[in-house]
């Protein structure tokens, strides 16, 4: 019991944010859905549009999750331009991977490539960290 008390007074707050996943994104339905529940939750979208034999997308892949686990009070999504085409098209979707943050449903910002820093200055931009 002493142990978990020093453990609770002593550990960083950062540490007992609850990770975060990267949702993937397969029709239009789910897309309306995650743009819907994250305005009703004001929450911030952070949609990843690539696919998956775009080298830099998957390249990208595991420190996308590292960031969606770093920044969780944003909700991060994977869109296939290939599987979801009706939302790549229209979001003007051409260079991927594309970063887009979305907020009450509506595009605030957008990012292409794979330059983590400039990608993780727009994340931390638009989070509470």
């Amino acid at each position: 019991m002493l142990a978990v008390v020093l453990l609770l007074a002593v550990a960083p707050v950062q540490a007992f944010r609850t990770l975060n996943t990267v949702t993937p994104v397969n029709n239009k339905a789910q897309w309306d859905f995650v743009l819907a529940d994250s305005a009703a939750k004001n929450r911030t979208v952070i949609a990843e549009f690539g696919a998956v034999w775009c080298g830099p997308c998957t390249a990208l892949r595991s420190w996308v999750q590292q960031m969606s686990d770093k920044y969780n009070d944003l909700h991060f999504v994977a869109v296939d331009v290939d599987d979801v085409k009706e939302v790549a098209k229209q979001y003007n979707i051409i260079t991927m991977p594309t970063f887009i943050v979305l907020q009450d449903t509506r595009e605030k910002e957008r990012a292409s490539g794979a330059i983590k820093s400039r990608l993780e200055a727009l994340f931390h931009k638009y989070s509470k960290y």
